[in-house]
């Protein structure tokens, strides 16, 4: 089906019986076109038929009177928010920025008739829309769109060695592709986390989870599928309810947040008492969903980690929330994080995960527990009612505690009521009246006289600070003239202690010059040698070739010039080989290849381009710095090799001629 050309259009929606989003319920349905004119209208349609509709017209507004008619829980209805399209607003019409009107008065104010008594829910369906059209009502849902992209390597059904270097060679490309696609990111400016699953030898999959919509993220980075690794890129749309009624008040405590990021994600939350709040783990957490789960229990001063190294998805977590990162000094062992977390719970969970999160958490709460009693005992000396977890809270973030303790009583000033005792302050607020209480008046008189005492205290402190620093400079210029003065009397003799460290030195250091110099000439008469040994025609040059590869062939090549016909050649690493490689040597006329193994892949693709090979260990060689040098027998060894390779090649040719000769002579005989 079609859609209209007649611009926008909205989708009203109105349940007609049935508990609201299960299988039974039964929906009123009317698409509006911004002209007025009903596109489309249904009754009895399930939900099901709802959201097909909704993909099928694609509306670019889906309205309602109660988002609640969706579903009996916020989760409900997020689950159906969830499945409709993400270019389509969700708009309840009866919620407004003054509050919340009923259905009636919204048509009534914007000059619709919806005759007498109570509108049918097709009716409502068709006067929501054409309000939504209008502007009137308020977003219930947000949409947030990403892209999961999955970097893993081919798996091969090789066995035995051939596996194991198979997969060591498809971890390190999976490396290499993951970085280049950080890069590509990075060069993007998008925003993004990265998890990682290592292996022996490199990374066996990589996961990003890119906060970009698909077709953004498609433009930087490219699907793909190939022999050794491939790069999936998958959209998800996430729905979260937008507040259409009077919602809780979040938790402001502030919190510690222990983060263990990987493929799955470990969380732990407890709070500046040491009390765990939460710990969790779960697949594929991205940093929407950890930032939902963290906010639910307070706010962040910390989020700590188990490594020396805060991972990156760590740092933007923290940056995002406005805390400070925490990072042992050291990378904690597994039997560290047990021997945390069970010396404060007792016992430590299964969950590896958790675990980690909990004795991130923990540690970092250990590392100022005893400045967090510190507070605690000062504000119960000094008499001050204040709440004692904001107060640390901020000195966790950077704040002395004097001049932590004064934004906290200014604050409880400037809200016109006295502040709640610490203890209190941890669990529900109780509301006040706007007015302060005749009780409250005078506390209030005593917290302002108290934070002006605290500012006298400070400025006096300040000043004390000050004339220690002026006496302390005096003191460094007493020492400076008592140091002149000691330096007169005993010049000479420190002088001349001087001038004999110098002589020791200096001593030294010819000593060394002349082992040096001496190595140079050992070297120098070995090289002359091997010079008159290759003279006299007993030595052979070998080109030394790092990789079997185009590229490997290409550093050897700007390293000692163009391959050249006759040369022997030397590949120092031959897991693996492209066929590219082998083509050159056989186009150059190499007289062959030297190799520490004989019988790999490699070996056998030589052979069978009539490439000699001959094994390194079997002939006399030296190495000068990275010039190879084998003694004359190797192209003597190499030559016969060739003779042996032509011969079994003549052989196979000859054999392969008599099979086809019998096969026709017995088809003619059949004949």
């Amino acid at each position: 089906m079609s859609r209209p050309g007649s611009g926008r259009l909205a989708m009203g929606v109105d349940i007609e019986a049935g508990e609201p989003g299960s299988a039974r319920a039964q929906y009123s349905v009317a698409i509006v076109a911004e002209d007025g004119r009903v596109v489309y209208s249904a009754r009895g349609v399930p939900l099901s038929r709802v959201i097909r509709l909704a993909w099928e017209y694609r509306p670019s507004i889906i309205a309602l009177d109660n988002v609640y008619e969706l579903g009996q829980s916020d989760a409900d209805i997020v689950r159906v928010l969830s499945l409709l399209p993400p270019s389509s607003e969700i708009i309840q019409v009866t919620a407004g920025k003054e509050g919340f009107q009923r259905l009636r008065d919204a048509a009534r104010a914007a000059g619709l008739d919806l005759g007498e008594g109570k509108p049918s829910p097709l009716k409502t369906a068709v006067a929501a829309a054409i309000l939504a059209l209008q502007g009137v009502g308020l977003p219930v849902r947000s949409v947030e769109e990403k892209t999961i992209i999955v970097v893993s390597r081919v798996r091969s059904g090789k066995g035995g060695w051939s596996q194991q270097r198979f997969q060591r060679r498809g971890r390190a490309i999976v490396g290499g592709v993951a970085n280049e696609i950080r890069e590509a990111l990075d060069a993007a400016g998008l925003d993004y986390d990265m998890y990682y699953r290592r292996s022996e030898g490199g990374i066996d999959s990589a996961l990003f989870v890119v906060y970009a919509p698909i077709d953004r993220v498609r433009s930087v980075v490219k699907p793909y599928k190939g022999r050794d690794y491939t790069v999936k890129l998958r959209p998800v749309y996430k729905s979260k309810l937008l507040p259409v009624r009077e919602e809780k008040a979040v938790p402001t405590r502030p919190v510690i947040v222990g983060l263990d990021p990987g493929v799955t994600t470990g969380v732990a939350i407890i709070d500046l008492d040491g009390r765990v709040l939460y710990a969790d783990s779960g697949k594929g957490l991205d940093r929407g969903s950890l930032l939902d789960i963290i906010r639910r229990h307070g706010k962040p001063v910390v989020v700590a980690v188990d490594v020396r190294e805060p991972p990156e998805a760590a740092r933007k977590l923290a940056a995002q929330l406005g805390a400070e990162v925490y990072a042992p000094s050291h990378d904690l062992s597994p039997a560290e994080k047990r021997e945390i977390v069970e010396r404060h719970l007792g016992r430590a969970p299964e969950d590896s995960h958790v675990r980690d999160a909990l004795a991130a958490a923990l540690k970092a709460f250990n590392a100022v527990k005893s400045k967090m009693e510190q507070i605690e005992a000062y504000i119960a000396e000094k008499g001050i009612d204040v709440d004692a977890d904001r107060v640390k809270g901020m000195v966790l973030q950077g704040l002395s505690l004097a001049d932590a303790l004064e934004r906290v009583i200014e604050e409880r000033l400037s809200q016109g009521r006295h502040p709640e005792p610490s203890k209190a302050g941890r669990g529900q607020r109780r509301q006040r009246k706007a007015e302060p209480e005749a009780g409250d008046t005078a506390r209030i008189a005593d917290m302002t006289g108290l934070l002006e005492a605290l500012r006298i205290e400070k400025a006096r402190l300040e000043e004390r600070v000050r004339s220690l620093e002026w006496e302390l400079e005096r003191l460094q210029g007493l020492v400076a003239e008592l140091k002149v003065k000691a330096k007169s009397d005993s010049r000479l003799a420190v002088e001349v202690e001087a001038h004999k460290r110098r002589i020791a030195e200096l001593e030294r250091q010819v000593e060394a010059l002349q082992g040096s110099i001496e190595d140079g000439r050992r070297e120098t008469e070995r090289l002359l040698h091997f010079l008159w040994m290759a003279g006299h025609g007993e030595l052979v040059a070998v080109r030394v070739v790092p990789r079997a590869t185009p590229s490997g062939l290409g550093e050897s090549i700007k390293r000692w010039g163009p391959l050249l016909k006759g040369e022997i050649v030397y590949v120092r690493n031959q897991d693996s080989f492209a066929g590219d490689f082998v083509r050159r040597l056989r186009e150059a006329g190499v007289l062959g290849v030297l190799l520490d193994y004989t019988d790999t892949p490699l070996a056998n693709a030589l052979r069978r381009s009539m490439i000699p090979v001959a094994p390194l260990a079997g002939f006399r060689h030296w190495w000068a710095s990275d010039l190879l040098l084998v003694e004359r027998g190797a192209e003597a060894a190499l030559i016969e090799e060739k003779r042996r390779l032509e011969v079994e090649r003549r052989g196979l040719d000859l054999a392969k001629i008599v099979s086809e000769y019998r096969a026709s002579r017995e088809k003619e005989l059949q004949g």
